[in-house]
């Protein structure tokens, strides 16, 4: 039986950063089952790392990320050029537009569209981001989100308790 004062798991999205911490991790195969059932994907990660040059590395983070068998949330907002039919909702373009706007004033990057998509999703689902992408962390926290990094990730992994557990 579990302690008392342990904590009952939370939903996690994972920013496509923190798939590449979890295949360079050492315990990686430890910490796998721990995260089934808590954690979350949506298309957009998986289309980043079909983006990754390095084929070894893609072929790697793939592999992992089918190990770990996140549940997929679609996204949000449908985005064109970035968002796939029948995994993203067609909707009022929620917060994804802020996001955006707040992600730009910051810095510029390509890849923006697809954070303010994670981002977005994350807080419509009350999840926990789990991202080391600063800019992408201070402007989701900055919306009321909680953001964890890796380490803080792996932390929490390892002293949380499955719902369905007995404390």
């Amino acid at each position: 039986m579990q302690e008392a004062s342990a904590e009952i798991m939370s939903h996690y999205l994972l920013d496509t950063n923190a798939l590449n911490n979890l295949l360079d991790y050492v315990d990686a195969s430890a910490l796998m089952p721990q995260m089934r059932g808590c954690i979350y994907v949506t298309h957009i990660q998986k289309d980043e790392i079909e983006n990754t040059k390095d084929f070894a590395r893609r072929a790697s983070l793939l592999e992992c990320l089918q190990e770990i068998g996140p549940d997929r949330w679609p996204t949000e907002t449908f985005v064109l050029d970035r968002s796939r039919l029948g995994m993203a909702r067609l909707g009022d373009n929620g917060p994804y537009a802020a996001i955006l706007t707040d992600l730009d004033r910051r810095k510029r990057k390509t890849n923006n569209p697809n954070d303010a998509l994670i981002g977005e999703t994350a807080e419509l689902h009350g999840a926990v981001l789990v991202s080391d992408d600063g800019d992408f962390a201070d402007v989701m926290k900055s919306r009321g989100v909680r953001v964890v990094g890796w380490r803080e990730f792996v932390s929490e992994m390892t002293t949380q308790v499955a719902p369905d557990t007995p404390v």
